[in-house]
């Protein structure tokens, strides 16, 4: 990496680490030797750099490196007189509390987050700050579940929030190209017609029924596939369902991409045999796992 990368890598960590202490780091203010007059959060206003904004230190009078206790005397503060609103409430703030000496009490900090406050750096606190959690969707546990293979539950969320680049999503971004599906040429290519009611899908997902020994159907919509995975039977556990499900829209899509890019087709059944070997490696890999003992022979009993 070259001098001026690694210079640029580690200002940018520098100033991230100078955020966090913006944000989380609060200071019980003590003899004001160590907090920092206007990066720390030591007032209740915040940090004043944040507060007054760069040109800060200079209508106040102190210099940006200053501690706390460098901004006063055992008289009082060396503060300007206020200009604006906001000076004149730390001025007032500044009456409250006692002036900092040089033989008082160390100052103390804190790690401060929405949650309470700790003692030291707490990471999952700090996360849950950073990134906000949204509230928990019901179809969360039908897609993320323990034992599922990343890439094939990554996809089907893509598809749940229907982010998928089909050919409908990519006219409506404006794209100058046909709507028409790239495998039959006589339907609108949505998710829905390509992964659940295209003739090659229905086929696909006939043998993948007929495996967990269910009639053949046909999902008229997305959400009702979503709803039937989360069904369990003694033959088919839900477990299985989910499994099989994520598998089969995994390869309908990857399907899609070889005829579209690479003008190659496999037939259903030869799609079939690549999600039985599928289902096999992933209930192999986790076979000494409670929920995955009995799956074997689920999937392959006749």
């Amino acid at each position: 990496m070259r001098t001026t990368e690694r210079y640029c890598v580690s200002l940018s960590f520098a100033i991230l680490l100078r955020h966090l202490a913006t944000k989380f780091i609060h200071y019980n203010l003590g003899n004001g030797l160590t907090a920092s007059l206007w990066h720390d959060h030591w007032a209740p206003q915040g940090p004043l750099i944040i507060v007054f904004g760069l040109s800060g230190p200079r209508k106040l009078g102190i210099p940006s490196h200053s501690t706390v206790a460098s901004a006063c005397t055992p008289l009082g503060w060396r503060l300007r007189p206020a200009r604006s609103n906001t000076a004149l409430e730390l001025q007032m703030y500044l009456t409250t509390i006692e002036v900092p000496l040089h033989s008082g009490p160390d100052d103390e900090f804190f790690w401060f987050t929405s949650e309470r406050e700790f003692s030291s750096f707490n990471a999952q606190s700090t996360w849950n700050d950073l990134r906000p959690r949204d509230s928990t969707k019901d179809w969360t546990p039908k897609i993320w579940f323990k034992g599922a293979t990343p890439r094939h539950a990554f996809n089907m969320w893509i598809v749940h929030l229907d982010r998928l680049p089909t050919r409908q999503r990519l006219l409506a971004w404006g794209l100058h190209i046909t709507s028409e599906c790239c495998l039959c040429s006589t339907h609108e290519e949505s998710i829905d017609h390509l992964l659940l009611r295209y003739e090659y899908s229905e086929s696909v997902w006939h043998l993948a029924l007929s495996r967990l020994r269910m009639p053949p159907s046909t999902f008229i919509t997305w959400n009702a596939m979503i709803d039937w995975s989360s069904l369990s039977f003694y033959s088919s556990p839900s477990l299985l369902r989910r499994l099989v499900s994520q598998n089969v829209v995994y390869l309908l899509w990857q399907e899609r991409k070889n005829m579209l890019h690479n003008q190659t087709t496999t037939t259903p059944e030869q799609l079939f045999r690549v999600l039985d070997r599928s289902i096999r490696d992933t209930i192999l890999a986790r076979r000494k796992r409670n929920a995955f003992r009995n799956l074997m022979q689920k999937w392959l009993r006749d």
